[in-house]
């Protein structure tokens, strides 16, 4: 990753030899150029830019993960019963972004008599996901590509609050936003809850032969809330 002294340079380079190759003298006032081969003034002096900003230290982060499980099982002869819970909590290598889940697991099998043998199976899982928009083009708020993109010479917020940005810029650069904008002006959760069930009847007719039917059913609800603020 450059920093702000090594991308001015960089970028005062790159113009400087392409007005060369054009044919174009370097003792020429830079306002005097073409405007293909200008750059502000200030970039005369890279130095003084310092190590500016590593945004993609500022979007990404480490991302740890914390799995719980726990799990009773027990019975009678003719009962038995299992009963199972997880939870799972982990980060986004993107800031703000996160997912969640929760799921237990119900089970019990019921030996009526000799012949018949009955069971159920239940398991609900509820999970959270906080979305942030890391992929796509940074026209569309694409997180990553804007920290990829955006030169380390803007602060992560100006003076006056804003985010630092390419955008109207000028100096024939893409007006490319804040990778801060969909990480902390657009919030998207989704809620999902997901009902698993399984019930079965088993008849031994034979010792060598049995028949089973089973009964499954599969239940989903999912909810997307989002919000953008003024800035996004």
């Amino acid at each position: 990753v450059l920093n702000a002294t090594e991308w001015v340079e960089l970028l005062t380079e790159a113009r400087d030899n392409a007005y060369i190759d054009a044919g174009g003298d370097l003792t020429v006032p830079l306002e005097s150029r073409p405007s293909a081969y200008q750059y502000p003034s200030e970039y005369t002096n890279p130095a003084s830019f310092g190590e500016g900003t590593d945004f993609q230290d500022a979007i990404f982060q480490v991302a740890p993960t914390q799995r719980y499980n726990v799990s009773i099982s027990g019975g009678t002869d003719n009962t038995q019963y299992f009963v199972s819970a997880n939870y799972l909590d982990q980060d986004g290598i993107i800031k703000n972004s996160a997912y969640k889940k929760y799921a237990v697991r119900l089970g019990t099998d019921i030996k009526l008599n000799k012949k018949i043998k009955v069971g159920i199976n239940v398991t609900p899982t509820y999970s959270v996901r906080d979305n942030v928009n890391a992929e796509g083009h940074w026209g569309s708020n694409g997180a990553v590509l804007s920290a990829l993109n955006l030169p380390p010479i803007f602060p992560l917020h100006e003076d006056d609050g804003s985010y630092g940005s390419l955008v109207d810029y000028g100096w024939g650069m893409p007006s490319i936003p804040s990778p801060l904008v969909p990480i902390n002006e657009l919030a998207s959760q989704t809620k999902k809850l997901n009902v698993l069930g399984i019930a079965y009847a088993e008849w031994n007719i034979l010792p060598s032969l049995k028949f089973r039917s089973s009964l499954n059913a599969n239940v989903t609800s999912s909810s997307n809330d989002t919000y953008r603020t003024s800035q996004a």
